[in-house]
């Protein structure tokens, strides 16, 4: 069974209010869905999500949670059809199933089944082995960082549509690379993942850009990428800064026009424009 490729937006009629006026109108509004992911037969977590990417966000997640280490481990990926309603969920449900080599996946998983909400926060995190980041590559400079942030910007068109989508991206110091847009921010960073696993991408020289804040799960899913930079246009939380300092990562954040903060690893950016 292959996966249904929709349009994430769907216009729906609304009443809109401007200046002292209501009026009748239609609006463009983010498609929710939730995706089943399943690995080996097991249900690891059910995932609010717009659908777009979905085998990339599955591979990701379970990349992130530290089920899948590398490509090789992936055998198969298939979609099921849905077996039935869930309760819980009154919309669309995606089954997905990740078949991995026999044995790839180590220590045999337990499953989850849990929900996880349209921002993508997780229950519990895996924290990942073997989390220090070489420093000095690479070195961005303040106007490399705020030309990728205004590119990761433009480049959200999902935002710009509906004003209901968290944006990420892939890049190098002097350009945006990939993009991916989802209604949660942790599914966003989880879609690069899977991109990157599944092209062989290695990021030990990239850059991270994103929307949003940096929670301490941020950082666990940057370290899981293999990034060294992470540029966040909110703030971050306190555990997000320590972890940040301890794996080797260097996090930018608060980042507007002319100004951002350096929170850990300054030795990466540029002190020159």
């Amino acid at each position: 069974m292959t996966a249904r490729r929709t349009d994430p937006v769907e216009i729906m009629d609304v009443l809109a209010y401007h200046e002292g006026i209501f009026r009748k109108t239609s609006a463009p509004i983010i498609r929710e869905v939730l995706l089943e992911v399943r690995l080996d037969g097991r249900r690891m977590a059910a995932i609010a999500c717009t659908g777009e990417h979905a085998e990339d966000l599955a591979i990701g997640f379970l990349h992130s949670e530290g089920w899948i280490g590398r490509a090789g481990d992936i055998g198969r990926i298939e979609w099921l059809r849905n077996t039935g309603p869930d309760l819980t969920w009154p919309g669309e449900i995606l089954s997905l199933e990740i078949r991995s080599v026999a044995g790839a996946t180590g220590s045999e998983p337990a499953a989850t089944g849990g929900t996880i909400t349209s921002s993508g926060a997780r229950s519990a995190c895996r924290w990942p082995d073997g989390a220090d980041l070489t420093p000095g590559i690479p070195t961005v400079t303040p106007n490399q960082v705020f030309h990728l942030v205004d590119g990761l910007v433009e480049a959200c068109e999902l935002h710009e549509r509906t004003r209901g989508a968290h944006g990420a991206a892939l890049a190098d110091p002097d350009r945006i690379l990939i993009v991916r847009e989802d209604i949660g921010r942790h599914n966003a960073l989880d879609m690069l993942s899977g991109h990157a696993l599944r092209n062989g991408t290695d990021c030990s020289g990239k850059i991270l850009v994103r929307t949003g804040r940096a929670s301490v799960e941020i950082i666990s899913k940057t370290i899981r990428m293999g990034i060294p930079v992470l540029l966040s246009l909110g703030a971050p939380t306190t555990e997000a800064v320590r972890t940040a300092e301890r794996a080797g990562i260097t996090l930018v954040g608060r980042i507007r026009k002319g100004s951002m903060t350096v929170y850990t690893h300054d030795e990466r950016i540029g002190k020159t424009t």
